[in-house]
């Protein structure tokens, strides 16, 4: 349930989503959690660029490298999108905790939504996910609108999210997300 800038699941786990975000989550159907990365591969190429002393293709590399990561999470919007479509429903935008007021600290409850090391991304306690090129968030889907997203109507309303132990989980590439 959605109280006031809270996402609440049945478990009693609290994604506070804040103000900004919340208000496109709200009247959603249902969820899509993910994380996405670069992967350990990337990351380990870009240090040992690093470690050679070439400052240019090292920046570089960490701007591919966020690319990277972005661009996995936009194949996840179409997977999701080509499910959702047909159905009749619009789907929002990726939201990531630490930004828009989402507070990094609720990557942990978002992980803790996930199978254990989702892509072999692993999270600290200081929730900084390594490989440090990664990416979580939150997709809703729920009926469509005219321009084909979720209602950005602002009043938050109570919702729902299912947590059953039985989630369709998928890993492809360098992505894993799950449905609730």
């Amino acid at each position: 349930r959605l109280v006031g800038s809270e996402m609440c699941k049945e478990t009693g786990i609290s994604l506070k989503t804040g103000s900004v975000i919340t208000p496109y989550l709200k009247d959603a159907a249902g969820y899509v959690l993910f994380v996405a990365t670069a992967g350990y591969e990337f990351e380990a190429f870009q240090h040992r660029i690093g470690s050679q002393g070439d400052i240019l293709r090292e920046f570089l590399l960490d701007a591919y490298g966020s690319a990277i990561a972005e661009a996995v999470v936009r194949e996840v919007c179409r997977k999701v999108e080509s499910r959702m479509f047909p159905l009749g429903y619009g789907v929002s935008h990726p939201y990531s905790p630490g930004y828009c007021g989402w507070h990094v600290t609720q990557q942990q409850l978002l992980f803790s939504c996930l199978p254990e090391f989702p892509c072999g991304v692993r999270l600290s306690d200081s929730s900084l996910m390594s490989p440090i090129k990664s990416v979580s968030g939150i997709i809703a889907y729920g009926h469509v609108l005219s321009n084909g997203n979720m209602d950005a109507n602002y009043a938050a309303k109570p919702i729902a999210i299912k947590t059953e132990k039985t989630k369709q989980i998928e890993c492809y590439g360098t992505v894993s997300y799950t449905h609730l």
